[in-house]
Parts: structure tokens; C-alpha cells; sequence
């Protein structure tokens, strides 16, 4: 979609889906941007009530940028996850991240990102579960085994 849409077409396009939680909008330059439908929603109700009244009819173009994370198609889900989680730019779980890089821009959402990191967390805490295991099952001493203490003599 372009950026030239007024805030009220972008307005029916969430409408029509209650399922769409964003919209890819292509820039000018051939760039891509990303509105969240959260943010959107909240922009346009405005700190005080005014947003639909002062932006219903004025291009989407000029809401102001979110601060979303642009993953690249090539990035692994997990570490696409984990920067998720150290650049805390995502303010809602339901909210979208844009990807570049690939055929044309594509969203993925936070909580199947996050769901990919908890299942990788859980394949490896398995493989290590069996690593552990393993090397239980496979130590050999390397000093002899312990002899009993000396008997004290009740003399001494």
C-alpha cells in the first residue's frame, strides 16, 4: 500500500480484518514502513481525543515513525527473537515486525518470534540434559577409590 493513504482508509483496511494487526505501506523512495495497528489506534485517538479529527483526511505519511525493529529476511527466528529482547522497541505483544530483505517487505509477529526462542531454549536445554546425563554415565575415576579412615586407637 502506499503512504499516501488518509488515516481513515488505513482505518478500513483494520476494519475489514480484525485479524490484521499491521499494514506494510510503501514510501516514495521504494522503502517500507510499518503501522501497527495498536499503535495506529492509540495515535489517532490523540492524547486528548483530537487525533481522528485532526488526521482522518491527511496521509498516513505523516503519523510519526514508529520505533518498531526492521528484521532482515535472512536473520534466523532466534536471533531475530533475542534482538527483539535487547532492543526493547516493541511496546505489545500483538505488535508486528517489519522484514526486508526478501521478495517484498513481510511482517512477523513478536509472539511467534518469541515462541521460536522458547522452543529453541527447550531443544537445548534437552541436548544438554543429555550431554550431563552422558558424561555421568561415562566418567571413570582416575584415583583409586577411597580407603576407609584409620581406625583410631582409644590409647593415643
Amino acid at each position: 500500500m502506499s503512504d499516501s493513504l488518509t488515516c481513515r482508509e488505513v482505518d478500513q483496511w483494520f476494519r475489514q480484518d480484525d485479524g490484521r494487526r499491521s499494514i506494510v505501506l510503501r514510501r516514495p523512495d521504494g522503502s517500507a514502513a510499518l503501522i501497527n495497528r495498536s499503535f495506529f489506534h492509540q495515535y489517532m485517538l490523540g492524547p486528548v481525543g483530537f487525533g481522528w479529527a485532526l488526521y482522518a483526511h491527511k496521509p498516513v505519511a505523516l503519523l510519526p515513525k514508529t520505533a518498531g525493529l526492521v528484521v532482515s529476511a535472512k536473520t534466523p527466528e532466534v536471533d531475530a527473537a533475542l534482538q527483539l529482547l535487547v532492543e526493547e522497541k516493541v511496546s505489545n505483544g500483538d505488535d508486528d515486525l517489519l522484514v526486508v530483505g526478501g521478495p517484498a517487505p513481510a511482517t512477523i509477529s513478536t509472539s511467534t518470534l518469541l515462541a521460536e526462542l522458547a522452543r529453541a531454549q527447550i531443544q537445548q536445554a534437552g541436548r544438554l540434559e543429555a550431554l550431563v546425563q552422558n558424561l555421568t554415565d561415562v566418567i571413570v575415576p582416575t584415583v583409586s577409590p577411597m580407603r576407609p579412615a584409620p581406625a583410631w586407637s582409644e590409647a593415643s
